[in-house]
């Protein structure tokens, strides 16, 4: 089913010249985060730096509270913030395929997943948890 839709979509410039994202281009950054981020999840503790020691309980009305995981591990952050705006991509171009986007994300799930059966656990925690709450207002992805 999902190849199909990826098969189908439009590869080429539109007249303006601007590249238009495509459903093959989300699922190859997809792939690429998820790899990087698998090695980072797996690497030596002394690979991953932590930047702030945490002094204590933070009041969650504290200015600093939005940043703390950015500065904690920012390497982490960021991958996690890509993958889910690459869900928030995908689901946006199977929805605009006239597919259920939240069918074809857990189809996503589960053939990133079964690519790399050494993480598979890992893989379909990590897409489930970064892409909670993606979708619209009538639907959306719930980890």
């Amino acid at each position: 089913m999902l190849k199909d839709i990826y098969e189908e979509d439009d590869h080429t410039l539109p007249e303006d010249g601007f590249e238009i994202v495509t459903l093959d281009n989300v699922l190859a950054a997809l792939r690429h985060m998820l790899a990087l981020y698998v090695r980072y999840s797996n690497s030596d503790d002394d690979d991953k730096k932590c930047f702030v020691k945490s002094a204590g309980i933070v009041r969650l009305s504290h200015p600093d509270i939005g940043i703390i995981d950015v500065v904690r591990d920012p390497v982490r952050y960021s991958y996690q913030v890509t993958i889910r705006r690459l869900g928030q991509a995908l689901f946006r171009k199977l929805d605009e395929h006239g597919s259920d986007p939240l069918g074809g994300m857990e189809a996503v799930v589960m053939e990133l997943a079964q690519e790399d059966p050494k993480h598979e656990g890992m893989i379909i925690e990590i897409l489930d948890k970064n892409w909670d709450g993606v979708g619209d207002e009538n639907r959306r992805w719930m980890a």
